[in-house]
């Protein structure tokens, strides 16, 4: 469960990265800052999780927000692929918007 939860950190702070480098864009001009609130206020979360809850005993509510955690990830990769918004709507080049 360690090395699952040090791969979401990871990972989330890969995103983080890309969204504030705007490499990563979410498709609705400013208001990307929402998403990248959310964004950044999940890895804290996450963070803050590993390093408290996860170095203590296994139960079944760490399992459960890990699951948690993963899912509003899932959705944030989504919102900045699928789900664009119409001003850098999705043209299949994964996070990545090509500017004109």
């Amino acid at each position: 469960m360690k090395n699952a939860n040090a791969i979401l950190l990871i990972l989330q702070a890969l995103f983080v990265y890309g969204c504030f480098h705007g490499n990563i864009a979410f498709g609705h001009g400013l208001g990307d800052i929402m998403y990248v609130i959310l964004a950044v206020a999940l890895f804290f979360v996450s963070v803050v999780w590993f390093a408290i809850i996860s170095l203590k005993q296994k139960t079944a509510l760490q399992k459960i927000l890990f699951v948690f955690m993963l899912v509003l990830f899932a959705l944030l990769m989504l919102k900045a692929t699928v789900f664009r918004g119409p001003e850098y709507s999705w043209q299949n080049h994964g996070f990545f918007h090509t500017k004109p």
